[in-house]
């Protein structure tokens, strides 16, 4: 399957989902100016992995239904 999609990024199989987390809130905190798409490809993760687990799409879809109110 790699060789069929080699420009896919899946997450390690020998990490934790906290380990995960982990390597994306250090590599966020270690530089703010870094958006979600940077920090995926610096670990090397599936997009929309660091936007998940750094809490922003929490965040993003906590306010837009504020929005609707």
């Amino acid at each position: 399957m790699k060789k069929l999609f080699p420009n896919n990024k899946v997450l390690p199989p020998n990490k934790s989902y906290d380990e995960i987390a982990k390597m994306v809130n250090d590599k966020l905190k270690e530089n703010d100016l870094l958006s979600p798409c940077d920090v995926d490809d610096e670990l090397n993760l599936p997009s929309g992995t660091s936007f998940e687990m750094s809490g922003l799409s929490d965040y993003s879809e906590f306010t837009d239904d504020d929005a609707d109110d």
